[in-house]
Order: structure tokens, then sequence, then C-alpha cells
């Protein structure tokens, strides 16, 4: 059987960003409702993530555009920096 190609044909995928857009607003959520930020394990269940690692990542990407500020080796240590 011989296969046909096909031009302009994207793969589903989320649009780019679309999970840490998500993070972004769940931070901001949580912290204006409970007064403090919330973990990564609490970030990746909101978002429905399983890795924290991947929470992890996108955090570091939040960080480096300079919207969220983190502190190593404190728990719940986020803090936004610029709100959209």
């Amino acid at each position: 059987m011989e296969l046909k190609q096909v031009e302009n044909v994207q793969p589903h995928r989320r649009q780019k960003g679309a999970t840490r857009l998500a993070i972004y607003d769940f931070i901001i959520a949580f912290s204006e409702k409970y007064g403090f930020p919330p973990t990564i394990r609490e970030i990746a269940d909101a978002v429905g993530l399983s890795s924290p690692g991947t929470v992890s990542m996108h955090l570091k990407r939040l960080e480096e555009d300079q919207l969220i500020k983190r502190y190593t080796n404190h728990a719940r240590a986020i803090r936004v920096e610029n709100i959209l």
C-alpha cells in the first residue's frame, strides 16, 4: 500500500505556551485566594500535568520571562512579578 503525501497538515498540538499561561493564571488565582503561592504538586494537579519536572520547566521559563520570581530552598517560593 502506498501512502500519499499530504501537504500543509499539522499534527494536533496545544497552542504554544498554553500550559505555561495556565500555570501563570493558576499561581495568580491561588495566591489571591489563599494569600500564599501553590506548591509544584498543586500546580501540576490544577493544569493536568503528572510530572513535577514538567511544572518546574514551565516555572523556569516563566522566571526567564520575568513574570515570576522563585527562591531556592524554600517551600511555596514563587512570587508574581508582572501581572499580564
